[in-house]
């Protein structure tokens, strides 16, 4: 759940930083600006959920030997 909410603040951001450079070069893009947020944030909770998915295996700790060894 915390994927989704994420990927919604990053679309936001990614949308209100949009219409400040729009405002500062004086273009108007209003479809496409939703169109690239929609996007930015989808991608962001796809790579954010293959990620949990495929590589929490990898934090775990390596198994190490503590006492002599039995063989």
């Amino acid at each position: 759940m915390q994927e989704l909410y994420l990927a919604v603040a990053v679309g936001i951001l990614f949308f209100v930083c949009k219409l400040i450079l729009n405002k500062l070069q004086k273009k108007k893009n209003g479809q496409d600006d939703v169109r690239d947020s929609f996007l930015a944030a989808a991608l962001t909770g796809g790579v954010l959920f293959v990620k949990k998915t495929n590589f929490s295996k990898l934090s775990e700790k390596a198994q190490v030997f503590v006492n002599e060894p039995s063989f």
